[in-house]
Formats: C-alpha cells, sequence, structure tokens
C-alpha cells in the first residue's frame, strides 16, 4: 500500500484507492483490499488544502494504465471522480446513501459507475431505485470480529436494562446520527433498522425498547413511534 503524495512509481500496485481524509472505514476498507491480495495506491482528499480538479488529476495520474479506482464515500469522493475514463467503483459507507436518501438528493449519476459496493440490503435498494444495474451492485456486509466479540464474554442481566424477562433482544450499537435522529423525535435509520429485523428475527413485536447504552437520556418516547 502506497499513501498518495508525491506519487511515486505508481507501477506495482493494481488499483486506487480514493477517500477523504483518513479514519477508521478508510482502515477496513483497506484491509479488506490487502487481505484479498490487492496493493492499493491511495489518495486521501483534503478539501481544505486541495480542489477537486486536482484531486482528480491525482488520481488519474494513480491510475495511470487503467487501473481501477475504488472511491467512497457516495456522497463526498465519488461524484467528483465521475468521467475521467477509468473503471470506477463506489464504495459505500452506509451514511453516504441513507442520508443522501433521505434528503431526497438526485442520485441517478451513481449508474454511470462501473460498480458500487454497499453494505445493506437497504442501501442495495437505494442504488437500484437511483438506476444502477442490480448485477453490478455487491452486497458485502461487515462481518463480526470473533477474536473481540466471543461467544462467552461478559453478560448483563436485561432485566436491569427494563427489559422484560424471556424477551428476546437484538443489540446495536449507538451512533451520532441515532442521536440527533432521537433528539428530533423521529426513528433513526438505525432504529427502523433494527425494528425492521426484528419483525423479520421475531415475527412480531409485542413490545419494543429502544434503550441507549451511552444514557444519553435522548431515547425516552421512542417506543411509540417504534410500534408505529
Amino acid at each position: 500500500m502506497t499513501l498518495g503524495g508525491d506519487l511515486p512509481d505508481i507501477r506495482p500496485h493494481d488499483c486506487v484507492y480514493a477517500t477523504r481524509g483518513w479514519g477508521i472505514h478508510d482502515e477496513r476498507w483497506v484491509a479488506a483490499l490487502l487481505e484479498v491480495g490487492r496493493s492499493p495506491f491511495v489518495v486521501a482528499w483534503n478539501p481544505d488544502e486541495t480542489d477537486a480538479l486536482e484531486f482528480r488529476e491525482q488520481v488519474a495520474q494513480a491510475a495511470q494504465g487503467g487501473l481501477p479506482v475504488l472511491a467512497g464515500p457516495l456522497d463526498t469522493v465519488a461524484p467528483v471522480l465521475l468521467g475521467l475514463g477509468l473503471p470506477l467503483v463506489g464504495l459505500s459507507w452506509g451514511y453516504d446513501l441513507t442520508n443522501a436518501d433521505a434528503r431526497g438528493d438526485d442520485l441517478s449519476w451513481i449508474g454511470a459507475l462501473s460498480g458500487v459496493i454497499v453494505d445493506s440490503v437497504w442501501n442495495q435498494d437505494i442504488v437500484v431505485r437511483a438506476g444502477m444495474d442490480p448485477a453490478r451492485v455487491t452486497y458485502l456486509p461487515w462481518g463480526v470480529d470473533l477474536q473481540t466479540f466471543v461467544f462467552h464474554g461478559p453478560w448483563i442481566d436485561a432485566f436491569e436494562l427494563g427489559v422484560p424477562p424471556q424477551s428476546s433482544v437484538v443489540l446495536a450499537q449507538s451512533v451520532v446520527a441515532r442521536h440527533a435522529a432521537r433528539a428530533a423525535g423521529v426513528l433513526s435509520f438505525n432504529d427502523a433498522f433494527l425494528v425492521g429485523a426484528a419483525v423479520v428475527l421475531l415475527g412480531a413485536i409485542p413490545a419494543v425498547f429502544l434503550r441507549d447504552v451511552t444514557q444519553s437520556g435522548s431515547a425516552a418516547g421512542n417506543e411509540a413511534h417504534a410500534l408505529e
């Protein structure tokens, strides 16, 4: 793996990974590419230092010879790289598509991509509705790290969190967007997804309890929204 900058000889690399900044999602994508035997050349865009045109030029230079470009998020990076004449695969960060869809953004440009990789059936539906050929959509959910989430680890009595005995429990990590949605009094994508998953897994929801393990206090009142 080579990080973009002065762009050294890129011949050993077989693809270009284009992103904005650098974070945990980038670490996961690049690690996954390395794991399957790819050698990505990373071009990280900082809009405060580089404009979109210069970013496009950096990616084009790194992809000399027609290397495929994997670009994400889809709401910031991928659209900037359209029209380079290179194989361009969009990488969804999850929130990029759900937020764009919630805002009612025009996503018809997605159909111009060579392909899209999404992490949920929800986002798969969004890109197909936007005009992407389903055959060019790859559904690649992130797996569970069984070295971290072991079967026999710490436990807690769900009754202490207000969950009735004998209830089936679906546990998920809370995120900032979820807090914002709850604060606004609406059901966030994460909550809606969990409720939908419960319907599929349990067949029915006699009662829904949305509890925030971070104790932010913003979850109150959402049981009614969930049941609706």
